[in-house]
């Protein structure tokens, strides 16, 4: 599904609030967008959470290829 970056901001925050991590794989492939615009989707939400919610973090999980919101 084709979506603008509002949309796909929400629609990865809303998987991780309700999975507790996304796989950039699944995402990518879910909103049609590239890697790197995945990354910088990744970068905005780190610094929302730094900003907004300092009880949470987005880490990297090399052994599970996931991300995790903790």
């Amino acid at each position: 599904m084709k979506v603008n970056k509002t949309q796909a901001l929400l629609y990865i925050l809303s998987t991780l609030v309700k999975f507790g991590y996304i796989s950039k794989e699944d995402i990518t492939q879910e909103i049609e967008i590239s890697d790197l615009t995945f990354r910088r989707y990744i970068q905005e939400l780190r610094a929302y959470l730094a900003n907004f919610d300092s009880g949470r973090e987005l880490i990297y999980d090399k052994k599970e290829d996931k991300y995790v919101l903790e």
